[in-house]
């Protein structure tokens, strides 16, 4: 609806808007669907509270009032808490272009927070600073949504799209790939997309250079983070084979698993890795 708005409707003379608008009021009879009661989950709450005060607040504000003309109000916004939770889902996993002209993109939180983590949230902004929302947003509804996303190449043409990073897909979270976390989380070291494509053949010299871009800006990496950046990066990749089972794709992380200490050693100890299958 985004790029509807943004190269046709907002187009129009003042007229044609007028125009259109009445139409709208008149051509259905108007309609609310009331939502259906919901017993909130108190710890959930509070759990999506902790969530948005780590994660939104910054940007938000702890009152949920946004700061004007750069991030916009999230207490009273109809677009938050009116109908189900699924506008709100979407923005928080794949972000928003600015709010106005030269102002901040709100950065997607798919590859960081896991679905039960995003419902809590949802959860708690629909309700609180007296937002009337309701308190409906479940795991499954945050899983559904990350299943709507098309192709990254697709996502990124057009921004009426979902657009997931791998890590933040459907299938890496089925598969149960690991979440970014910081320093993970820097978005200035693309490490994550140097496994984007990979295969069999490939794994051993991609495995090698995350492992040197990772040491170059963190040189006292012990093993096990070298480890856990390598399985991170790697493991949307097995999950987005489409020719293998859950059990086929989680034999295949065993294999990389066991394959990485040589791998992270240095090529003189690395024997040929066969973890894509």
């Amino acid at each position: 609806m985004k790029a509807v708005v943004d190269f046709s409707l907002s187009q129009l003379p003042e007229s044609d808007i007028n125009d259109l608008a009445a139409y709208l009021q008149t051509a259905t009879p108007p309609r609310e669907t009331p939502p259906k009661p919901v017993s909130a989950n108190p710890a959930m709450i509070v759990e999506g509270k902790r969530l948005y005060a780590a994660n939104c607040a910054a940007c938000h504000q702890a009152n949920g009032a946004g700061i004007v003309d750069v991030f916009p109000n999230l207490a009273g916004n109809q677009s938050v808490w009116n109908g189900p939770p699924d506008n709100l889902i979407g923005a928080m996993l794949g972000g928003l272009i600015p709010w106005h002209k030269n102002g901040p993109a709100m950065p997607g939180f798919a590859d960081v927070l896991n679905d039960e983590e995003i419902a809590a949230i949802a959860n708690y902004v629909r309700t609180a600073w007296g937002n009337p929302g309701v308190a409906d947003a479940t795991a499954k509804d945050v899983l559904k949504l990350r299943e709507t996303a098309p192709p990254r190449q697709i996502a990124l043409a057009d921004r009426d799209y979902l657009n997931l990073s791998p890590i933040g897909s459907a299938a890496a979270r089925k598969l149960g790939c690991p979440l970014l976390s910081t320093p993970m989380s820097d978005p200035g070291n693309h490490w994550m997309t140097i496994m984007e494509g990979v295969t069999t053949d490939t794994l051993p010299n991609r495995t090698r250079a995350l492992i040197d871009e990772v040491r170059k800006l963190y040189p006292n990496a012990t093993r096990e983070e070298l480890t856990n950046y390598a399985v991170t990066a790697y493991c949307p990749a097995v999950a987005a084979e489409p020719g293998l089972s859950r059990s086929e794709k989680r034999a295949a992380l065993a294999r990389f698993r066991q394959a990485l200490p040589a791998l992270i050693a240095g090529p003189e100890h690395s024997p040929a890795t066969n973890a894509g299958g």
